[in-house]
């Protein structure tokens, strides 16, 4: 394998040229550049190919100081899917000739007249990322670039973009409406199971970048894309799904970064504002699927804020999957320096505590990530909130995601069984179930290993063992009854909840 220089940056005017969106692809271009998702497949490049060139990590982990290690990898494993991953997601050039057998001739040529390649010689560099995510491929401005401070740099696919992608549920909806297209990933992503699909960017450059993608990905037709800021070009509008992949940095009042970063103060000034107008516009039985950070705040519970925001928890369902958290200090860092350079320099210590002063100010003390699930109820319906620890997601849990907002929809405070029409089983995720030699405690373990186990007290452990065919809830609660010298009604009442609880859980359905 031919693994050219370390990391040769592309000229600005040829990157950010007049700082515009991306010249879009003719019928013609477009004809030729829907072979690409098809030639990248049969080459390997998709998410878990490329883990054996990211030492076994999946993409989600992928970091700029360790490149010199991917680049090891990709000489040890020399294939097609080495060349494309060190040309579009290490920086480095590619001979044309590698490129067209990967690619096709057609595709190499179209992608450096669109200005996505460049010619140099007898070898080709990339002018973009081009990511590969859920059968589908994504082109957008490089996560790797001394030029990422232009505020219209459009954000890469990264870690909060596979999150968001690998845990919305994927049913048929009529209308999908994404907020923050940057590469415009979610909405593509959504045009594969919604009749049509809206999507807003206040930033023209992350448009172009998405109606590019859209025509690669042969979605175009199903796809309206406008800019402006937030809801404002879907004003009176109803979608029956909702995503979203807004600015939610807190970011002192006095710093500039790329549009797709600062959040306000708090990093939560755009997201309340998308979820206090949810209403408006999700239809009912909808769920709006937004991941952020948000801050760890002394003085509330991020839970408690988001159920302020919907106005109170009746006719909504919260879910948030929260899959880790960063110390305060560590996260600014982060934030002010990307690649890692001199962080004992007085213009960077200066920098570092006008950001800590901010976050004192407002009482944040970590910052969290995850994905908040938002299901629009009847509006008499009893709500809930509801928070599950989890890691970063490395495939799509969506399946999983939703049976969870199903049984805490159905399987609220003020749900009782229909004691005869109901016979309770076991869910059909099947979670392995274990219980001490006492039989006092035990656990249900589910298949993916991903969702958080669950623990059993000893009334769920004794109705899981009683459910049967023809066995209605309202013979489980007469049998337990009886054995406990329990009135029929006493019976009832702790029957109904830990049959909740297992419904919550999961393990009955």
């Amino acid at each position: 394998m031919e693994i050219g220089g370390w990391y040769k940056e592309p000229e600005p005017a040829k990157m950010f040229a007049s700082m515009l969106p991306r010249p879009l692809p003719d019928d013609r271009q477009t004809s030729i550049l829907t072979a690409l998702p098809k030639r990248l497949e049969e080459a390997g490049y998709d998410e878990k190919n490329l883990e054996q060139f990211l030492s076994g990590l999946p993409l989600i982990y992928r970091r700029y100081e360790q490149t010199p290690g991917y680049l090891w990898h990709c000489r040890q494993r020399p294939s097609a899917a080495a060349d494309l991953a060190c040309l579009w997601l290490f920086r480095q050039p590619l001979a044309r000739q590698k490129a067209e057998a990967a690619m096709g001739a057609e595709v190499v040529q179209e992608l450096l007249a669109l200005q996505l390649l460049e010619a140099d010689q007898d070898e080709v560099r990339a002018l973009a990322d081009l990511y590969p995510c859920m059968g589908r491929c994504f082109f957008t401005d490089p996560k790797w670039s001394v030029y990422k401070r232009f505020p219209n740099h459009v954000y890469d696919v990264s870690g909060d973009s596979f999150g968001l992608a690998f845990l919305a549920t994927r049913k048929p909806v009529g209308r999908a409406l994404d907020l923050g297209l940057g590469s415009g990933i979610h909405a593509i992503l959504a045009a594969g199971h919604a009749e049509a699909v809206v999507g807003v960017d206040i930033n023209p450059r992350a448009i172009g970048f998405t109606r590019l993608n859209a025509a690669v990905n042969g979605v175009a037709d199903r796809c309206d894309f406008r800019q402006g800021s937030l809801l404002g070009p879907v004003e009176g509008e109803r979608f029956d799904q909702m995503s979203a992949n807004l600015p939610f940095v807190p970011t002192p009042s006095d710093e500039t970064l790329e549009l797709y970063r600062p959040g306000g103060e708090t990093g939560e000034e755009l997201v309340e504002e998308v979820i206090s107008k949810a209403g408006q516009f999700l239809n009912p039985g909808g769920t709006f699927f937004l991941v952020t950070t948000y801050p760890v705040m002394r003085s509330s519970h991020y839970l408690e804020r988001i159920v302020g925001w919907l106005g109170g928890n009746r006719g909504w369902g919260v879910g948030l999957l929260n899959y880790g958290e960063s110390p305060r200090e560590m996260y600014i860092e982060n934030q002010i320096d990307d690649f890692g350079g001199h962080r004992t320099t007085p213009e960077f210590i200066a920098r570092f505590q006008n950001w800590a002063d901010c976050y004192e100010k407002h009482g944040i003390d970590a910052i969290r990530e995850g994905v908040i699930a938002i299901r629009r109820l009847p509006e008499d319906h009893p709500g809930f909130a509801e928070e599950r620890s989890l890691p970063l997601p490395e495939n799509s849990k969506a399946k999983l995601v939703g049976e969870w907002l199903k049984a805490m929809t159905r399987f609220h405070q003020a749900w009782t069984p229909e004691w005869h029409a109901w016979e309770p089983a076991l869910h059909p995720l099947a979670p392995r179930l274990w219980e001490d030699l006492g039989g006092q405690v035990g656990k249900a373990e589910y298949p993916t290993g991903w969702w958080p186990s669950a623990e059993l007290d000893q009334l769920e452990l004794d109705l899981i063992k009683r459910l049967g065919p023809g066995k209605e809830a309202a013979r489980l609660a007469t049998e337990w009854a009886g054995e406990q010298g329990l009135s029929e009604e006493d019976g009832r009442r702790w029957v109904s909840d830990g049959l909740r609880s297992l419904g919550q859980k999961m393990i009955v359905a």
